[in-house]
């Protein structure tokens, strides 16, 4: 593990001289924060977007946590179910600093800390059926999954960077960049492919068709403070500003890896079989030794705890905005982009009005892969001049209704200027 740490950390120092600036500004309103002169900012965010095509927010919420789902909230579910059964969920946590160089007042230092969270799913609907109900109802009858997914990763990252800022064209270009340092804490990914179950009209047998891989990064759950396996990853991101009149941004986030260890799990299978249920020796019961391996011998034709490397989920954001009424308004686009995800994008239309420098209030309407709309409202709020806090959601229309679809998150981030 040292070794890999000590490779890391001279990928990072080579890559190191020739990061960019890391740009200052609020997401719905960039003016007033590139061209601002500071020692230094510190800022403190949370984000979280968790979305679905078919679970409504009561499900979702009762089976995140846990909770007894009856049958009536269950058959209320299955009535909701759309092909394939989208979900996914995108938190970040993060804590960071950017300070000014002493020398040129057009380079900026950075440093942080972030905690991400992604889980993106594609289900195809007989599979939720399955889980829900069990293969008992379908006595008779083929349940198939010809291409459901899950994918699930918790990474922290301690991150650094530098970056450059120039004025040419009647604007104000910001080259960004920063390095990242990831500590992988759990992951788990599935792909089931040309799969399906046969119940026997007299639930005797299943016939049972399954293309089956899962990758786990340990078969114990970790905690935040513990490391399932390190790598490394960049940023960059570009941007223009033309104060009065045009704002555009492009950025690449998560372009890495995380190298998971040898505590993990890799079973793959591309079978067909009759399942007839398990023979039980009364004698492995008394000693303990029924255990997930007769079932990971039934499933997994090919099983391995050799460790294996994920790519994180790259993230690819851009923005692009008109000022009008002399910078009392500011209106555009901005999206979010996952090449690698199922539900691949989020797009927001926006305006916004600027009052007194002080408060900006944003009003937005999204749309994602879920194919669904969404109405938000953000807000920019400066006390003093020390002190900004950005605080909003995108789901306002669906954040409390039990029977909506699940439609939840919001953003909020507080930072200290000097």
């Amino acid at each position: 593990m040292m070794k890999k740490i000590l490779i890391i950390l001279f990928f990072t120092m080579i890559l190191y001289p020739a990061m960019g600036q890391i740009r200052l500004f609020n997401r719905y309103y960039p003016a007033g924060f590139n061209d601002s002169v500071r020692k230094f900012q510190i800022s403190a965010s949370f984000s979280e977007q968790s979305n679905s095509n078919s679970f409504t927010n009561e499900f979702y919420s009762s089976f995140n946590n846990s909770e007894f789902i009856n049958d009536d909230l269950k058959n209320r579910q299955i009535e909701n179910l759309k092909n394939p059964v989208l979900t996914g969920d995108v938190r970040n946590i993060c804590l960071d600093a950017f300070i000014a160089s002493g020398n040129n007042k057009n380079i900026t230092y950075y440093i942080g800390v972030e905690h991400q969270y992604a889980l993106d799913a594609s289900f195809d609907e007989d599979v939720i059926k399955l889980i829900l109900l069990g293969n008992k109802p379908f006595a008779g009858k083929t349940l198939y999954a010809p291409d459901s997914k899950y994918y699930s990763t918790y990474f922290n990252q301690i991150k650094a960077g530098m970056g450059y800022r120039k004025n040419s064209s009647g604007g104000i270009h910001h080259i960004t960049g920063n390095i990242a340092l990831n500590f992988g804490q759990n992951f788990n990914g599935t792909n089931i492919s040309n799969s399906s179950i046969y119940t026997d009209v007299n639930g005797e047998y299943l016939d049972i068709t399954t293309g089956f891989d899962t990758r786990v990064s340990d078969t114990v759950w970790a905690e935040w403070y513990e490391m399932r396996g390190i790598g490394a990853s960049v940023d960059f991101e570009y941007d223009f500003d033309k104060p009065g009149n045009f704002h555009f941004d492009f950025a690449i986030k998560n372009l890495g890896f995380i190298s998971w260890t040898d505590n993990s799990f890799t079973g793959k299978t591309d079978t067909s079989f009759v399942f007839n249920g398990i023979e039980i020796d009364t004698a492995s019961i008394g000693t303990g030794n029924l255990s997930a391996n007769s079932i990971n011998d039934i499933l997994f034709s090919d099983i391995s705890s050799d460790n294996f490397t994920t790519s994180l989920p790259l993230r690819i954001n851009f923005s692009a905005g008109k000022y009008f009424a002399a910078g009392k308004g500011y209106a555009g686009i901005r999206g979010d982009i996952y090449p690698a995800f199922e539900a691949l994008f989020h797009l927001e239309a926006f305006g916004t009005y600027n009052i007194n420098n002080v408060l900006r209030l944003t009003p937005v309407i999204a749309y994602s892969s879920y194919q669904k709309v969404n109405f938000g409202l953000f807000a920019g709020i400066s006390a003093g001049k020390h002190i900004n806090v950005q605080i909003g959601s995108a789901y306002l229309n669906s954040l409390f209704g039990n029977n909506n679809l699940l439609g939840k998150g919001g953003f909020i981030r507080i930072t200290f200027i000097r």
